[in-house]
């Protein structure tokens, strides 16, 4: 059995070195995020952000593998595997873990994962949803508008969605926050929106919900 990766694992590289960009003027450089084309899945969707990528990777493992896996993990030379299985099935040790780690280590480690777990079984991840919120938004003393996309792996085209504490645009894909100004001690505000889809791998009926918190300024 191959050995388990744990969340402390990171990312090696061998590659050789190039020469620098600013030697040659007419090499292509890659676009800033701004100008790179939008990629959506199957659903319309965008993608799963990297940390809601790895936390649903982190789940299935955590939910699939002890039933799958039962006798190897029972044996003594796995209890250090074991061990790791569990302590992913505590939500507040795993989103821990997720906030220790680089985006570029996240994005890699959810690819390992799914590579080492097609080596032992099928890998089997249900469907997910998520709210990709920009990083610097925070409750402050100003007014604010705030564009929450919603994002998705492993659902069918036909879905719906509801959300709560921000109006939606008419496709449902993302919907828009007004913050207001508030006082000395801004309060955080909390987004929510409920997906109703059919699983792409199953055909089954889901619901899933996606929740954003964006955090009251920093005093």
């Amino acid at each position: 059995m191959t050995e388990t990766p744990t969340l402390t694992e990171t990312p090696t590289t061998s590659e050789p070195s190039e020469p620098s960009a600013t030697l040659d003027p007419t090499a292509a450089r890659e676009p800033p995020a701004s100008e790179r084309p939008i990629v959506r899945d199957a659903s319309g969707l965008l993608p799963l952000p990297a940390p809601a990528r790895l936390r649903r990777v982190l789940e299935a493992l955590a939910q699939a593998l002890p039933s799958e896996l039962a006798t190897l993990l029972a044996a003594p030379r796995f209890a250090a595997g074991a061990a790791a299985l569990a302590r992913l099935s505590h939500p507040a040790r795993r989103d821990a873990a997720l906030r220790s780690l680089h985006p570029s280590e996240i994005e890699w480690l959810a690819d390992e994962l799914v590579a080492r777990w097609a080596r032992l079984a099928p890998p089997h991840l249900p469907p997910a949803v998520a709210l990709l919120v920009p990083d610097d938004v925070q409750v402050g003393d100003r007014p604010q508008q705030v564009v929450l996309q919603l994002c998705a792996a492993g659902i069918l085209p036909d879905w719906t969605a509801r959300w709560h504490g921000a109006e939606p645009a008419p496709d449902g894909t993302s919907a828009t926050l007004s913050v207001p100004a508030t006082g000395a001690t801004p309060a955080a505000v909390t987004v929510r929106v409920h997906v109703h889809a059919r699983g792409a791998a199953d055909g089954a009926r889901h619901a899933l919900v996606a929740e954003a918190t964006i955090p009251p300024r920093s005093s």
